[in-house]
């Protein structure tokens, strides 16, 4: 090829032969058409110099002029440095690579020629294409790496989100449909579902995606061929062409839903198959080992979380039937404290007892001494006769062995029978009072739960005949004692009464034969008033004995009907005022009428009145009760240590931190006073 920058006009550049002739390398002066005008000794040759004048294109590869050419115009035009690289070498010889940097010689304020300095660069580009080959195998390296880290990432974005979900489930269900919603974005899976392993056959628990309905139950006998990956408990990665559609359901089906890969992933508790999760595509799927790693995640989340809901499902229950039988506890205690009966209290403890552990029949007896006082017997199922239990109780001395061997429960086979016989001692504090005999077909003697809360039960109802008897005892002492009293009152009173009725008659009877008659007259007198006296006593005796139901008639109430009944009916004129009542609540109320009925009791036996007044008032601060009466009297200074049921109104008062005062003189009647401070609610007045 012809360069067209081969001629060029020569520059006196002799001037410059010192400067350059001292460059290590190759230096050439050009000008604008690349003619050399000068070169150093490096160029020389045999001591010639055959550059000069030659045009410095032919030296290296066409592909190389135009840019050459361009980068010496630009260096003339702009007065700027300038370089370029370029490879010589042809017809087998190795390329040579040379770095060309160019300067402008200016002179008169023009570029005038370029100096041209020529550097053999070969080594330098061997250096740089090894490092470009290094570079590449970083960067290849390095994407790779990339990749792995993304896919790591993904990985554990898809293993967060899959716990993160799992963390909040709270059954099997919820577990299921957590992994297959986040199986089938994290695998990209067409279609998917969950099967349960019940009863030696797998169960679908749930499908996603799917345009067919999958089958509802996998048994070997159906599904041999897909069965056997199922029950191996390992993930199983399968292409179904391989598999045939006869004897085999599921492989049908995953057909007829074009499916070509298949995903199958063990769902295990520990070791304990649980079900099986199926991912299917309708491509063939090869899976990258990061894949295989998210797979074992995903069994490992789903294995944890199957495990932790079925510990807590089985918890839940604990607690439930733990809580049901506490709940029966509490109900017989409920219902002993209700009821009266103990014929009652049994039966419906046998059957809470048998209803919640599933016996077939029991029975409780009670015994004193070798006798059986009372007997009662549940039955769930007639599998023995009422009889036959009392027989074999006594014939096996039941009672007695269990007495003797001290043991909470004792537990026996009835072999012509086919049953298991458990026997409870009913006792408590030491003191027994019976069995519990509980009979069923079968039972674990080391079902420790199920002893342990028989003999609770046993624990309870010795308790409830314990309060029973104690409460029978307590009621027949209050009886006893309530005789002993009225006893007391009689002979104190009513007694002493009559006896003075029968001195007075007799003195009346003498005093007639003599024809006394003034004495005749204030005996009769005499025996008037004993008479009405001991009425009043009896009276008061009366009304004592009848019940009182004072939250239904209240305080006032309560006050009016003794007034009715006693003082009214016996002469004795009474006034009742009130107001305020309102503000009196129990049980201040029970202690003002204790201290009211306690003053009319004082002045019905003692004062001989024939007026008496009570006047009851409460407001906001306070309440005041006064009681007067016209009685005789009496000297204050003589009962001031107690007596006469003072001491009694005092106390009272005391618990209500109430003010009691007494006035009395002889023969000026008494007065009865009693304040009591109220609590002051917010915003209350002082009255």
């Amino acid at each position: 090829m012809e360069n067209p920058y081969e001629k060029s006009e020569k520059l006196n550049l002799n001037w410059f032969d010192d400067v350059i002739d001292s460059a290590p390398d190759v230096y050439n002066v050009i000008d604008r058409n690349g003619i050399i005008l000068q070169t150093n000794s490096k160029n020389i040759v045999d001591g010639k110099n055959t550059f000069i004048g030659a045009s410095i294109y032919p030296f290296f590869l066409p592909q190389f002029y135009e840019n050459v050419h361009e980068t010496i115009e630009k260096v003339f035009i702009t007065g700027k440095n300038g370089h370029y690289e370029l490879a010589t070498g042809s017809n087998g010889i190795p390329e040579v690579w040379y770095m060309t940097n160019l300067a402008p010689i200016i002179r008169n304020g023009r570029v005038e020629a370029v100096a041209m300095y020529i550097r053999n660069i070969t080594e330098l580009k061997k250096v740089q294409q090894d490092l470009n080959i290094i570079n590449e195998e970083l960067e290849r390296r390095v994407d790779e790496r990339t990749r792995t880290l993304h896919e790591y990432a993904n990985r554990l974005e898809a293993s967060e989100k899959l716990n993160t979900g799992l963390r909040t489930a709270n059954s099997q269900m919820e577990v299921f449909s957590i992994v297959i919603d986040n199986a089938l974005t994290a695998f990209k899976a067409d279609f998917g579902g969950i099967y349960v392993l019940k009863d030696d056959q797998l169960d679908l628990a749930i499908s996603q995606e799917t345009v067919l309905p999958p089958p509802k139950v996998l048994r070997h006998d159906d599904d041999s061929v897909i069965y056997k990956f199922f029950l191996n408990h390992k993930t199983q990665y399968l292409h179904v062409d391989q598999y045939p559609k006869s004897d085999c359901e599921f492989c049908s089906y995953i057909k007829k839903e074009n499916a070509q890969t298949l995903l199958l992933v063990p769902l295990k508790t520990k070791e304990e198959l649980v079900g099986v999760l199926f991912l299917a595509y309708k491509y063939d799927k090869l899976f990258s080992s990061d894949e295989e790693q998210l797979v074992n995640v995903f069994v490992e989340a789903a294995g944890n979380t199957l495990h932790r809901t079925a510990v807590m499902s089985q918890l839940e229950e604990a607690i439930s039937a733990r809580q049901h039988e506490l709940n029966a506890l509490f109900e017989i205690m409920a219902i002993a404290s209700e009821n009266e009966d103990l014929e009652n209290i049994f039966r419906f403890s046998l059957e809470k007892i048998i209803s919640i552990l599933n016996f077939k029949v029991g029975a409780i007896h009670l015994v004193e001494g070798d006798q059986l006082i009372k007997k009662v017997v549940y039955r769930k199922s007639a599998i023995v006769d009422p009889n036959w239990m009392d027989n074999y109780f006594f014939e096996n001395k039941l009672y007695e062995q269990a007495i003797q061997n001290k043991k909470r429960y004792s537990y026996t086979r009835i072999s012509e029978k086919n049953l298991i016989c458990l026997t409870f001692p009913i006792r408590e504090k030491g003191t027994n009072y019976g069995l519990l005999t509980l009979l069923n077909n079968n039972m674990d003697e080391n079902d420790l739960n199920h002893l342990s809360l028989i003999t609770s039960f046993a624990d309870v109802i010795g308790l409830v005949v314990a309060n029973f008897r104690q409460r029978k005892r307590s009621d027949e002492l209050l009886i006893l004692e309530e005789r002993q009293r009225l006893a007391r009152d009689l002979h104190d009173s009513v007694s002493q009464s009559l006896y003075g009725l029968v001195i007075s008659a007799d003195v009346g009877n003498k005093l007639l034969k003599l024809k006394e008659y003034t004495g005749l007259q204030e005996t009769l007198k005499d025996i008037e008033e004993t008479a009405l006296q001991s009425l009043r006593e009896m009276r008061l005796m009366l009304f004592e004995l009848r019940p009182l139901f004072f939250e239904s008639v209240g305080l006032i109430g309560a006050l009016d009907l003794r007034l009715n009944i006693v003082e009214r009916r016996t002469g004795v004129d009474t006034t009742l005022k009130s107001e305020g009542i309102e503000m009196i609540s129990s049980p201040l109320d029970l202690e003002i009428y204790g201290i009211a009925t306690e003053a009319l009791n004082n002045s019905l036996k003692h004062s001989k009145a024939h007026h008496i007044d009570i006047e009851l008032f409460a407001n906001n601060s306070r309440v005041h009760l006064l009681i007067t009466d016209d009685g005789i009297g009496f000297d204050l200074k003589k009962s001031e240590n107690g007596g006469i049921g003072f001491s009694s109104m005092k106390e009272r008062a005391n618990r209500i931190g109430g003010k009691l005062m007494i006035k009395s003189q002889l023969n000026e009647g008494t007065k009865i006073s009693l304040t009591v401070p109220l609590k002051r609610t917010k915003g209350s007045e002082e009255a």
